[in-house]
């Protein structure tokens, strides 16, 4: 470890003193005190002489119980360790899966100033969600607002508030708290308003610390519960304010991720003055718009039309900076956020990812808490003293902050996309006047070449900077003193080297020089695993893939092997390539590619990709549009019946693909059909529809639904679908949406689309030419196994007496319905030989000999 250079701590035994021991070496000498009860000194030597011969000698010493060196100790770093971290590109976005480098809200720069938790005063910041959610969640338990004036589950007002037992927060229905930490979709909220960040698990909020108190009990389907709801925050508020933070809660924001599609703000003045009420009193609330591409200042919206300046709503955004599924208006939505397939909380312990203005609006509540939490003391005078002025500060500081994104300009009040940075820095320019030293921010490393950096950050005092790095194994700092821009090339590193890197300004000259710290900067130039490695497969018997290389390697070794294979096989060694294609694979078979460094010592570990070939049928093989609900938390596809199929299947998160069913339907043939939806608790209106794929082109057209629902309802859609008999033979996929009926009937519920509440399940099924599928017809006992096989399986099989002693042929079809294999069989186990035929799904049929069919199914061939 690092030490103080000349300084040894030691503790004496009873009855020496300093002196004393100094006596016996002629290069100690006796310092501070550091305990008495312990008989702790610092001494101070020659750090000329061998520092470890003296500290040994020391230790052997009669006069001493313990001796150390001194050594430095240093503030423990903030640092960002939360495994999920790198997939919230809306915090960070550094353009993977598609995404655009920078489309983000800059937060993990402005954490370089705070992470959140409380104001410069001290004042803890609170977050109003309204509505329920799992705080419990081991991401969120640290950050749960609990009311401590409160005695749980006494029937006594404690704190004398107005609420009975309000511990946890309120439940507007039940009147107590009772309920307030449930609810999957506030769950989803509160983690992107403040998910614990540092903490080594799951993902991280906007703030890294905020309290977020829970109020449910607002959709019981009435205004009135809703302005219930808002008082409580509006309460606590009040109190915390009148009693100089003795009680109540510092209430900053609010959070609706609910509303009304299409409703008029005239319609309900009181909801809307509320806003104004909470805004009176320091509280900005953000709202949720439409997840329709609507404009609502023509169409309207609850609550994000209201006409109040302390309503703050929010349009969605994705990873490109694009408005997609989420509403508009350039007069009633302030922003967007991002809102796209961004990963938070979910569950009781899990994570998920979700889309939705839903989500949107709390990041932007999380915001908020953050700016309140700026490391100026005057900035957190002013809000105390004035809590409107400081929200009206707040909200302008949010408006002038945003990035202004192309497609959301006159679509949007101001243009723009949030940026937590600019909001933050627009809040501490008002410092500069304080004497605040305030060191670089926003520190950011471009590699250049192998051992080539340019490092730039931002100057907020505008004093200069100071700039300082070393090997993380040296303890020497090299110093670059006076810089006057925000920028510097580092031209004389080492390879293979990781550096301690550090910013710092001196807000006096010739003052202390205050630095940022924990920053790192690696060079290139080790056997390093590829960063990047895909692989898929456009053909059936085929692979494409391809890895990032690196500075120094002089080449790469290329595997692969069947999934669940213990034994690699080496395609190639690529010396100046960074792409493949692995030829002679099987059809519609899982593999697994591996690619290594050549000097790496273990030449199998590397980086992996999983794909399966081409060859499956449609079903697979075809790249279908999504089509999922956000939360079936409380509503999901329970069962779904199909003729003589049944199949059981609860809550599957909102989408699932069952590619493992046994489905098969025939030409011209009627199913009768009942979806069967499941709640979690209260039931809702649902509405159903399904599609097949019949011309497998990968698409769900118009003329392919088959079964739609007449109206929402809480039970079971009955109908009947028909396969028309010029369906193309072979696999293909069907699809089953469940969608939450809201305040009507959606005008349509598509193939293609994602919605808030409900599911979507898919099914690989087969299309065959069989009039009865599945039945015994004569048939006492069947088997065909094991399935899938590979050149031979077995038929085993027994019939009836009224059909025992005929002849009885057994027939293999492709997926296209060709006949790829007939043969005569008898009752009993026997061998089926299959070995001509190439791996894929099948077909099979048990016929007698004049046609009639007895048994039919799906076979598949893997090796």
């Amino acid at each position: 470890m690092a030490r103080v250079e000349g300084e040894v701590l030691i503790q004496l035994n009873q009855g020496v003193t300093p002196d004393q021991l100094a006596a016996e070496y002629g290069n100690l000498q006796s310092g501070k005190l550091l305990s008495g009860p312990m008989n702790i000194y610092r001494f101070y030597f020659d750090e000329n002489s061998n520092a470890q011969a003296l500290l040994a000698d020391l230790r052997s010493n009669p006069k001493v119980s313990l001796a150390q060196f001194n050594h430095i100790v240093k503030e423990r770093c903030d640092e960002v360790n939360d495994p999920l971290y790198s997939a919230q590109w809306h915090l960070e976005n550094t353009g993977e899966d598609g995404g655009t480098v920078d489309a983000d809200i800059d937060i993990d720069l402005a954490w370089g100033l705070t992470t959140g938790g409380t104001t410069a005063m001290g004042d803890t910041i609170v977050v109003c969600v309204i509505e329920g959610g799992n705080l419990n969640h081991p991401d969120l338990q640290a950050n749960a607002w609990r009311n401590n004036e409160e005695i749980p589950d006494n029937g006594i007002d404690d704190d004398e508030n107005g609420y009975v037992d309000d511990y946890f927060g309120w439940n507007v229905a039940n009147e107590n708290d009772q309920g307030v930490f449930q609810g999957g979709h506030g769950t989803n909220v509160m983690g992107m308003i403040g998910a614990t960040g540092g903490n080594e698990i799951g993902v991280i909020g906007a703030n890294w610390d905020v309290k977020i108190m829970s109020v449910t009990g607002e959709n019981l389907g009435n205004e009135a519960s809703v302005i219930a709801a808002y008082n409580y925050p509006l309460v606590m508020r009040q109190r915390y304010d009148q009693s100089e933070g003795e009680s109540g809660a510092f209430v900053v924001a609010t959070n609706a991720s609910w509303g009304i599609d299409f409703g008029d703000p005239d319609e309900v003045p009181l909801w809307s003055a509320f806003y104004d009420t909470l805004g009176t009193y320091g509280i900005l609330n953000c709202g949720a718009t439409s997840n329709q591409n609507i404009n609502i200042d023509v169409t309207g919206d609850i609550p994000t039309a209201a006409p109040s300046d302390y309503m703050i709503s929010v349009t969605a955004t994705n990873n490109n900076d694009q408005r997609t599924f989420s509403a508009y208006g350039a007069t009633t939505v302030d922003f967007g956020a991002p809102g796209e397939d961004v990963v938070t909380t979910a569950g009781n312990n899990g994570y998920t990812s979700t889309s939705g203005t839903s989500f949107a609006s709390p990041l932007t509540a999380g915001v908020i808490a953050l700016l309140y939490s700026a490391p100026c003391e005057s900035f957190a005078e002013f809000v105390k003293n004035d809590p409107q002025a400081g929200a009206d500060l707040v909200r302008q500081a949010l408006f002038d902050g945003v990035d202004i994104v192309p497609n959301l300009v006159g679509e949007t009040v101001t243009g723009g996309r949030i940026n937590a940075f600019n909001s933050l820095l627009e809040i501490m320019n008002g410092c500069l006047d304080e004497n605040v030293c305030i060191p670089p921010l926003a520190f950011e490393s471009q590699l250049e070449d192998d051992t080539v950096y340019t490092v730039s950050w931002v100057d907020v005092s505008g004093n200069g900077a100071t700039v300082r790095f070393k090997p993380q194994d040296s303890e020497d700092w090299i110093v670059v003193e006076g810089i006057e821009g925000t920028s510097l090339v580092l031209d004389t590193l080492s390879i293979c080297t990781t550096y301690d890197f550090e910013i710092g300004s001196s807000c006096e000259e010739g003052g202390e020089v205050v630095y940022t710290s924990c920053l790192t900067i690696s060079t290139l130039g080790c056997c390093v695993i590829p960063e990047a490695f895909t692989a898929e497969s456009s053909l059936e018997t085929e692979a494409d893939v391809s890895w990032s290389t690196d500075f120094g390697i002089a080449s790469y070794n290329l595997y692969y092997r069947v999934l669940g294979s213990d034994e690699w096989i080496l395609f190639g060694n690529y010396p100046e390539e960074n792409e493949a294609t692995i030829d002679g694979l099987d059809s519609c078979t899982e593999y697994e590619f591996l690619v290594s460094p050549s000097c790496a010592e273990d030449q199998e570990s590397g980086v992996t990709s999983e794909i399966r070939t081409k060859g499956c049928g449609a079903c697979l093989d075809n790249a279908y549009c999504e089509n999922f609900g956000e939360d079936s938390s409380e509503e999901f596809i329970d069962e779904v019946t199909i003729g003589d199929y049944t199949f059981e299947t609860g809550n599957n998160g909102g989408y699932q693909l069952f590619e493992e069913f046994d489905i098969i339907l025939g030409q011209g043939e009627t199913y009768e059909t009942v979806l069967t939806p499941g709640f979690d608790g209260q039931t809702f209106d649902e509405f159903f529809k399904i599609w097949i794929d019949l011309n497998q082109d990968g698409a769900f057209s118009n003329d392919e639904e088959m079964l739609s629902s007449d109206e929402g309802s809480s039970a079971p859609v009955e109908g009947e679908i028909t396969i028309p008999e010029d369906a193309l033979l072979g696999a293909t996929r069907m699809r089953i949406a469940m969608k939450y009926v809201g305040f009507g009937i959606p005008d349509n519920v598509n193939a293609c689309e994602e919605f808030t509440w409900g599911e979507t399940e898919d099914y690989c099924i087969t299309i065959a030419d069989v009039t009865s599928v599945n039945e015994n017809n004569g048939v006492v006992a069947f088997n065909v196994f094991p399935n899938p096989s590979g050149n031979t399986f077995n038929l085993d099989f027994n019939l009836t007496r009224a059909v025992s002693g005929e002849n009885v042929v057994f027939r293999i079809f492709d997926i296209s319905g060709k006949e790829v294999k007939a043969l005569r069989v008898n009752e009993g186990l026997q061998q089926i030989n299959v070995s001509e035929l190439e791996n894929g799904m099948y077909i099979y049929r048990l016929q007698t000999i004049d046609g009639k069919d007895l048994r039919s199914g799906k076979w598949v061939k893997t090796l």
